[in-house]
């Protein structure tokens, strides 16, 4: 549970703040009622040197403070640094591992380990930044608190530094437990003497700020003297609390409060069984679509296999019915091949030998090889009585006397022409 809770899970709208100081203890609780947050019971005690908690006991006691209310602790913390600087504008855990960077430039000795709180303040930083005001604690001084808290007999929602909600633009504060020789004034630490007037201005302006934002008892209420504690209950009820809850929260969960424990069971319970039903609705419809999803994969197979099949078939009938129009379609051939190609021999030398031959229905390519030069191969060729030379294209190797002929024979028959069928 975390300070959100102040302002949002409240049932009964009522809160307290507490504050702790070395020599007193001063307490308050708030209510909501007509749109408005109302301070409806203070009390104050002297702190005991035997028994330091005794004295936040008896401030609980004589306000009505039942354990189940939200408390707000805020005080200073021993060895605490207050800090106020300019920031980049960034979201809450950005803004921590930031503002860890820049603490060595403004703190020459860092305690370690150590607890960081930071508040974003109204209105813009320089260079478009923001304002903020962060709370540099060692870890030994919340160790003492932790301890302090369980003396009290009772947990607490959060604790801040009272000043940390105090902006540039508000009027100068004094708090004489917190710093008794000095005041802060604009976002710095500044020393009492010399600054009294404003420090007496300062007041009659955080009376009317605290009037706007509370409605204060009618009868006498010393103010001044709870100054801490409406300081803290202002950033409590101010609307960027929620937003503040991540650089604020610095106690352990041992000593926090755990509200709506049973509530919390419950909801968990009921959650787990809205999952339960909507997984096993979801584990049923997936195995309804798995199932009809193979039945369909099955179809799909079985009609894709006898595609296939068909496809396999009308190709191989393609290609019987191509080949038996080739053959229908081809021409009868010579029918005295061997004579002519015996011709051929008879008017060829003895010093050509042919090395390739292909016949066609054009005609006949010859390619020819001989080692004797200036032979006339067109004049060898043609006694022949069935072909004419058409082309002769003659070329011989760079290391060999061979010389190769390749030669183009024309048919000189003339074919004739088949009829076309009506």
């Amino acid at each position: 549970m975390n300070l959100e809770t102040i302002m949002n899970l409240l049932a009964d709208r009522e809160f307290g703040v507490l504050y702790l100081a070395p020599s007193r203890v001063l307490g308050a609780v708030f209510g909501f009622r007509d749109r408005r947050w109302e301070l409806q019971r203070w009390a104050k005690a002297e702190v005991a040197p035997d028994d330091p908690s005794a004295a936040a006991r008896q401030v609980c006691r004589d306000m009505g403070c039942p354990r189940a209310m939200r408390l707000l602790l805020c005080g200073a913390l021993e060895e605490g640094i207050l800090l106020s600087f300019d920031s980049v504008d960034l979201p809450a855990k950005e803004r921590r591992n930031a503002i860890e960077m820049e603490l060595p430039r403004l703190v020459p000795a860092i305690p370690d380990p150590h607890q960081l709180q930071f508040a974003d303040l109204p209105g813009a930083g320089a260079d478009g930044g923001c304002r903020v005001n962060a709370y540099l604690v060692p870890e030994t001084s919340v160790k003492h608190l932790v301890r302090y808290v369980n003396q009290m007999e009772r947990k607490a929602d959060g604790f801040c530094h009272p000043l940390l909600g105090v902006s540039p633009t508000d009027a100068a504060v004094w708090i004489p437990d917190l710093e008794p020789d000095f005041c802060f004034i604009h976002g710095r630490w500044c020393p009492k003497q010399g600054h009294e007037q404003k420090i007496e201005d300062g007041l009659q302006f955080w009376n009317a700020e605290f009037s706007r934002c509370f409605l204060l008892p009618a009868r006498e209420f010393p103010a001044e003297e709870f100054l801490p504690v409406l300081l803290t209950a202002r950033l409590a009820v101010s609307p960027r609390f929620r937003q503040l809850r991540n650089g604020l929260n610095i106690l352990p969960d041992s000593i926090r409060q755990v509200r709506y424990r049973g509530s919390l069971r419950i909801m968990a319970l009921l959650v787990g069984l809205l999952i339960l039903v909507k997984l096993i609705s979801s584990i049923a419809i997936w195995c309804e679509n798995y199932r009809e999803f193979t039945q369909l994969n099955d179809q799909i197979s079985d009609l894709k296999y006898k595609i296939a099949e068909n496809q396999r078939k009308t190709r191989r009938n393609s290609k019987d019915r191509k080949e038996r129009n080739r053959i229908a379609s081809m021409p009868l051939g010579e029918h005295d091949v061997l004579g002519k190609m015996y011709d051929i021999t008879k008017v060829l030398p003895s010093n050509v030998r042919v090395i390739n031959m292909r016949w066609s229905e054009d005609g006949l390519d010859l390619m020819l090889n001989s080692e004797t030069e200036n032979i006339n191969i067109p004049a060898v060729l043609e006694p022949l009585r069935y072909w004419k030379v058409g082309q002769v294209h003659q070329r011989q190797g760079f290391n060999s006397s061979a010389i190769t002929f390749v030669v183009k024979l024309e048919s000189a028959e003339k074919r004739p022409k088949e009829r076309k069928k009506k």
